[in-house]
């Protein structure tokens, strides 16, 4: 048995790597508090995410924050669209309204130059800075009776 396991770590060598798998710590862990937390808001400026939990489901790796952004809002979507369709479907200035999210969505595929299609006929902007990638969940969130807490963030080393 042992010269058949020589004879195989001779024709298909060992890999070496210096991968470390990704380790849950505090350090790392940011909980959602909302965009008044100067402190969070501290927290995540400049940093890189490496995964999140939503709701008690299982952690999620994603490469960036658009990425989270994204599935969160799908996840949303999934759960119950009409939340998200009332800000697309009645669209007001952000300057007059206090609902951020009214200008997030929208039906129209034009009105951002950098839209993602959600679903049929529904779409939000892909240019938003952090803060208001934050922002906007954070009114939705509320718009879904979601606590803010319920979104856990782990950030890169």
């Amino acid at each position: 048995m042992n010269q058949l396991t020589d004879v195989a770590l001779k024709v298909w060598p060992q890999i070496k790597s210096n991968y470390q798998p990704f380790q849950n710590t505090k350090a790392n862990e940011l909980i959602f508090t909302g965009t008044e937390d100067q402190e969070f808001c501290k927290q995540i400026k400049g940093s890189k995410i490496r995964a999140y939990q939503f709701n008690d489901a299982d952690m999620i790796n994603v490469k960036t924050w658009i990425d989270m952004y994204l599935q969160i809002i799908q996840n949303l979507l999934d759960a119950d669209p009409a939340p998200i369709k009332n800000f697309a479907e009645f669209p007001r200035d952000k300057k007059e309204h206090s609902e951020y999210c009214y200008s997030l969505f929208t039906t129209d595929s034009n009105k951002f130059s950098e839209s993602f299609k959600l679903s049929s006929n529904l779409y939000t902007t892909m240019g938003l800075d952090n803060w208001c990638k934050f922002r906007s969940l954070e009114v939705l969130f509320d718009s879904y009776d979601i606590p803010h807490d319920k979104l856990k963030i782990y950030l890169r080393d």
